[in-house]
């Protein structure tokens, strides 16, 4: 798939695609919200990519907890 030549809105919503579930759900929710009115704070996916794993990451211990505490649920 050739992605290089898509404005970023529509790249990040492809990857948005994939995203369910959780604290996830929300953050795809605001950002397609965002996309919607004309926000996008990115201007590269890579931007995006790291920020998403900056939030969802195993290096972000907040969210490992939540993610340990909903699996022993």
């Amino acid at each position: 798939m050739k992605i290089r030549d898509v404005k970023i809105e529509e790249q990040v919503q492809w990857i948005l695609m994939y995203i369910q579930g959780g604290s996830a759900n929300v953050c795809k929710e605001n950002l397609l919200e965002e996309i919607e009115v004309g926000e996008v704070q990115f201007s590269l996916v890579g931007d995006f990519l790291a920020e998403l794993k900056r939030e969802f990451g195993e290096d972000n211990n907040k969210s490992t907890q939540v993610y340990e505490l909903k699996r022993v649920e």
